[in-house]
C-alpha cells in the first residue's frame, strides 16, 4: 500500500521494518505505521527489536489532545544524533538505524558496543531492545559535542509491551557529555500510558535550518559515497518518480553503475 518499507540484512534473514515519506506526506498514522519505525523481525515473524514508535512535536499535536494527556512520567534531555537500535542474532549483538542495517552509523555504533565492552550490559535485558543516541564527528548533525564517538542510551523498550523500562534504562553506563555551544535540542515528554512528545527549542531550530541550508548549498560537491547513502535511502520511490528526480543528474555526472530495480522496495 505504500506506507511501509522493509530491507533485508546484508547476511541475517532479518528484516527492518520503517515508515516512507508518503506515509508522513499523507499522515497515515495507525498503530501498524507508527510501530515500524525501525522494527527488526526474523524470517518467522519473531520480534528481533522494537524501538521507540513515531512521535511528534508538540506543535504538531492537536491542543484538544494535549489537554487529555495523563501526568508526566520524566522528561529527558533530547540528544542531536542518529537513532541506535541494537538486537541480538546467534549470540552476537549489533547497531543499527531506523532506516536501514547498512548505514555508516550503525557500523561506528556496533564497534563502540564491543571496544568499550558494552554489550555485556545488554545480556541480562533481552527482553528489551535498548535505544542508544549515537554520536560522532564522522556523522555530523545540528549540535556539537566535545567527546569521542560515544552511545548513549536513551531507551529500554520491552519488545512485547512496547513499554520503556525506566528501571533497565536507569542501570545502564551514561557517558559524559560536554557541549561545543550553549544550544540544547530540546526535551522528550514520556507520559503514564506509554505517549511521547518532543519538544524542541527554538535557538536549535535556528541552528538546524541554517546547517541545513549549508548542507543543500554543498550537495552536489560531495563525492560519489554520498551519491551512493542517497541511493540507498530512496528504495521507497516508484519507478515513474525516478526519472524526475534532479539527483539522478547529478548521479550521472559520475558515471556509476545504477539499477532502478533496487529502489523499488514496496510492500
Amino acid at each position: 500500500m505504500g506506507y511501509i518499507y522493509k530491507t533485508k540484512h546484508p547476511i541475517f534473514p532479518l528484516w527492518l521494518y520503517n515508515f516512507t515519506t508518503k506515509c508522513k506526506i499523507h499522515k497515515n498514522w495507525n498503530y501498524t505505521t507508527l510501530s515500524c519505525r525501525g522494527l527488526i523481525l526474523d524470517e518467522a515473524g519473531k520480534i528481533i527489536a522494537r524501538p521507540f514508535k513515531k512521535f511528534f512535536e508538540r506543535k504538531d499535536v492537536y491542543p484538544e489532545i494535549i489537554d487529555l494527556l495523563p501526568m508526566e512520567k520524566i522528561v529527558t534531555e533530547k540528544l542531536d544524533g542518529a537513532l541506535g537500535i541494537s538486537y541480538k542474532y546467534k549470540g552476537n549483538y549489533y547497531v543499527c538505524c531506523k532506516n536501514n542495517f547498512k548505514h555508516y552509523s550503525g557500523t561506528i555504533a556496533t564497534d563502540i558496543l564491543y571496544n568499550t565492552l558494552y554489550f555485556n550490559q545488554l545480556q541480562d535485558i533481552e527482553k528489551h531492545t535498548v535505544l542508544f543516541e549515537i554520536i560522532s564527528i564522522k556523522v555530523p548533525f545540528t549540535l556539537n559535542y566535545y567527546s569521542k564517538d560515544i552511545i548513549y542510551p536513551i531507551g529500554a523498550v520491552n519488545k512485547y509491551t512496547s513499554n520503556n523500562n525506566f528501571k533497565v534504562l536507569k542501570k545502564l553506563n551514561k557517558p559524559n557529555l560536554n557541549f561545543e555551544n550553549s544550544i540544547k535540542e530540546g526535551t522528550v515528554n514520556f507520559y503514564c500510558d506509554g505517549i511521547m512528545i518532543k519538544n524542541k527549542n527554538d535557538n536549535f531550530l535556528d541552528a538546524y535550518k541554517k546547517s541545513k541550508k549549508l548542507k543543500e548549498k554543498k550537495f552536489t560537491f560531495n563525492d560519489d559515497k554520498t551519491i551512493f547513502n542517497l541511493i540507498e535511502r530512496l528504495k521507497i520511490i516508484t519507478h515513474n518518480e525516478i526519472n524526475n528526480l534532479k539527483i539522478f543528474d547529478d548521479y550521472n555526472k559520475f558515471n556509476l553503475p545504477f539499477d532502478k530495480n533496487k529502489l523499488n522496495y514496496w510492500l
